[in-house]
């Protein structure tokens, strides 16, 4: 089977969780939706292309910082100064309020990445290769502001082994493997594919449930690719 692999490198990086508010938690790597996301963005696709991801990547350091925040209630009036800093006004040229604060954010420091995307059309492989090679745009995963560095991209080979090492921290489905099949981890559901409704609305479908393993595991029954890095795809 053939795949995509892309090494990549970020810096300062937020993966947030899902209902995290009052502090932006991140996942120790990026979920399925927010790969797949860039994926598309970078190939220009306007409509969802389905694909298996695996997900891995190197880092230690976690670090907590502040950013600026705006917070607003829909219908809420502009009290002035006193209440509010900033204002919006609607095709009524009524004004809104608006608030601005410090909110607090965990990123991942210097973090490695290591992706294997194999499309569920072989025929799109190209496509998504060269997609990522010539983006319309800069690519970032996670925030707007979180820029992702490609360092190497190439098509890979996977093969079927009794057992592999694994080199990176990973995300391995538990669809294929029972929790107790893995050394100790932390167990994430972690969304994948969404659709939108008629109001516009996002709806994530039901998450994939993995394990986020630490590197240096034994794992059985395993595909690794032509560099011996083991693949777990969801």
């Amino acid at each position: 089977m053939k795949l995509i692999k892309i090494i990549a490198k970020q810096n300062l990086v937020n993966y947030r969780k899902i209902m995290s508010y009052g502090l932006k938690e991140t996942y120790p790597l990026p979920p399925y939706s927010t790969v797949i996301g860039m994926i598309h963005n970078a190939c220009g696709f306007t409509s969802y292309h389905p694909m298996k991801i695996s997900i891995q990547g190197k880092t230690d350091n976690i670090i907590s910082d502040i950013y600026t925040k705006y917070s607003f209630k829909g219908g809420t009036p502009f009290y002035g100064k006193d209440r509010h800093q900033f204002y919006v006004t609607d095709e009524n040229n009524e004004k809104y309020g608006i608030n601005r604060g410090v909110g607090n954010i965990e990123l991942i420091a210097d973090i490695e990445l290591v992706i294997h995307i194999m499309p569920e059309d072989e025929r799109e492989i190209e496509a998504i290769y060269n997609g990522l090679r010539n983006p319309e745009n800069y690519l970032s995963l996670g925030r707007y502001e979180d820029l992702l560095d490609i360092e190497k991209i190439k098509i890979v080979n996977i093969n079927k082994r009794e057992s592999a090492t694994l080199m990176n921290q990973t995300y391995i489905p538990l669809i294929n493997y029972s929790s107790d099949d893995l050394d100790m981890g932390t167990i994430y559901k972690l969304f994948k594919t969404f659709s939108i409704n008629e109001n516009n609305i996002r709806r994530f479908d039901k998450p994939v449930k993995v394990k986020y393993v630490s590197s240096e595991n034994q794992v059985a029954d395993v595909y690794v690719d032509d560099d011996g890095v083991p693949v777990f795809l969801a």
